[in-house]
């Protein structure tokens, strides 16, 4: 599926101070996070190089929406209770009984990445984009850096730290990863 680098992630909790802080850095326009020791560049390659997400060159909204996706998307559903307000726990607890790399275990990667990795707008699961996704689907060929570059200028807008209650639901690990990058043979900071 082209997400095996994620095995290697040792990230077990996101500090909710640094990833407010570098939202806060975060310039939606230019695509920058302005640090003190200069700017970080969000790109597809700067996503790809730091979580190891698949940089393919088809974006999820350009895949086709056909009859066969719908029934898969419908297959994919029947496995939860609630299938109208499926939650991300409901989906872990089916990977975790998953005995076999079937479809659903494919698409039951797919939510949970995209929630705790790419982020989603609201308080619900984002399932977006498994709605186009069958088993005829090349994932890896799946642009997934730009899903999360879109997601944080979207939730970025639509933060606001004034509100009460008021949580980002964007791409925290990938801010929190951004705080501490250091690579000696990648450039992500312009000076």
């Amino acid at each position: 599926m082209g997400f095996s680098s994620l095995l290697k992630m040792k990230m077990h909790k996101i500090p909710g101070a640094i990833t407010y802080y570098m939202l806060k850095k975060f310039d939606p326009m230019t695509k920058t996070i302005k640090m003190h020791c200069g700017k970080v560049r969000v790109t597809r390659e700067s996503v790809n190089d730091m979580l190891g997400l698949p940089m393919g060159g088809t974006k999820i909204d350009d895949l086709p929406f056909t009859t066969e996706h719908y029934l898969s998307f419908v297959e994919w559903t029947k496995q939860f209770r609630n299938n109208k307000n499926i939650r991300i726990t409901d989906i872990k607890s089916k990977i975790v009984l998953t005995k076999e790399a079937d479809m659903n275990f494919k698409l039951n990667f797919i939510a949970v990445m995209i929630n705790s990795l790419i982020g989603t707008s609201s308080s619900q699961t984002n399932i977006h984009a498994i709605k186009f996704i069958t088993k005829d689907t090349c994932i890896r060929d799946i642009d997934w850096c730009s899903m999360l570059i879109d997601s944080l200028v979207a939730t970025k807008y639509a933060y606001d730290p004034l509100k009460p209650k008021n949580i980002f639901l964007g791409p925290s690990a990938y801010l929190a990863v951004c705080f501490n990058y250091k690579q000696s043979n990648k450039i992500i900071y312009d000076y």
